[in-house]
């Protein structure tokens, strides 16, 4: 991993002469950046695309120590908030060549997948792509919700032919190894016709899909396109999905705080009746 993130700076001092006494010196700006955090922060959205069959041991390395991350599988959904070099990696945890003293094997981390972070506080859906290698290619996406609005759907073309998709009139090209995304936004449920087309190099096209889709203003879609390649024609483009909902908790409602200057009323006790005297 390249870290290179450093400021450097002169050294600026002062002095303020008193009688019998000297102001302290201010703090120059190398002991200003020291002190300030260093690292850039990110919000990261890890996902598998397919999982590996031995489930590696994940950790996000941070500025300080790393953190632990469990990916969803094809959801996107589960945030993790980074601090770190503008070079995020993701660390897996493996046996080192080395052994304890009594002889126990010592578990060490090495890099699994790096990500490059365009700026600060980005919103980064990572798709993660498992290796033979033992370690993983990654897929980036940017979640914020500037780039990638709620309401909206995103197509990504991972064949190698050029791709078609029709939202009722609106029509959008997806080339091959690109990504589109729909130019409008759902502001409330709403059915919609949906269509895909692929026209591979020197073929008819071929419709994939031929639907009814519901859009929710609260939700977003990535949508993949997908090739089997040496598969027959009609089974060779399939499509794959994920969806990732807007959750909204509802404010927390404050708790009045007992006013202990107060003293709290004591209760009174019910007036009992007295007994009925028996005549003699």
């Amino acid at each position: 991993m390249n870290v290179s993130k450093f400021l450097v700076a002169g050294l600026l001092c002062s002095a303020l002469l008193i009688p019998s006494e000297a102001a302290p010196a201010k703090p120059t700006s190398a002991q200003k950046a020291k002190a300030a955090p260093a690292g850039i922060k990110t919000t990261f959205r890890f996902c598998w695309w397919t999982p590996p069959e031995e489930m590696p041991i994940l950790a996000l390395a941070q500025e300080e120590g790393r953190i632990g991350i469990s990916p969803d599988v094809m959801s996107m959904s589960m945030k993790t908030e980074y601090l770190g070099p503008p070079v995020a990696t993701v660390v897996r945890q493996t046996i080192g060549p080395e052994k304890d003293k009594k002889g126990n094997p010592i578990y060490i981390w090495v890099p699994y997948a790096t990500i490059n972070i365009p700026k600060e506080g980005a919103d980064l859906a990572v798709l993660l792509i498992p290796r033979s290698k033992g370690d993983a290619l990654t897929q980036v996406f940017d979640f914020s919700e500037e780039a990638f609005p709620y309401g909206t759907i995103q197509f990504i073309n991972y064949t190698n032919a050029r791709a078609q998709a029709r939202i009722n009139q609106t029509v959008m090209q997806i080339p091959s190894r690109g990504r589109t995304r729909y130019p409008g936004q759902f502001t409330k449920r709403q059915p919609a016709n949906f269509s895909l087309e692929i026209t591979a190099p020197n073929e008819e096209p071929i419709l994939v899909n031929s639907t009814t889709m519901v859009f929710f203003p609260n939700s977003r879609l990535l949508y993949f396109i997908i090739e089997s390649p040496g598969a027959r024609k009609e089974e060779r483009y399939h499509n794959s999905v994920i969806m990732e909902n807007k959750v909204s908790l509802p404010p927390a409602r404050p708790t009045p705080a007992a006013d202990e200057s107060e003293p709290r009323p004591k209760s009174k006790a019910k007036p009992v009746a007295p007994a009925e005297q028996t005549k003699k």
